[in-house]
């Protein structure tokens, strides 16, 4: 059971950081855990590649929510 949860693992990690080219050049993260990754990727903080969102913005219709636009609540 534990062979298959590595195979598994594998698997995915293949897919996601190779995709369609098996053949892409890559590159050592740096990150013991994570092992190689494409070369054009960066590593850094989670918070460099996301926008965090207020949890009390609240959209006012179905059409703000659409367009991403939302007010303030409270």
């Amino acid at each position: 059971m534990e062979l298959l949860k590595e195979k598994r693992q594998a698997v995915i990690s293949h897919a996601v950081t190779k995709g369609l080219n098996p053949n892409a050049p890559m590159k050592d993260s740096g990150i013991e855990w994570l092992g190689e990754i494409p070369e054009h990727w960066e590593v850094g903080p989670v918070k460099r590649f996301f926008v965090s969102h207020n949890p009390r913005r609240v959209p006012l219709s179905g059409e703000e929510r659409s367009e991403g636009r939302a007010c303030r609540s409270g």
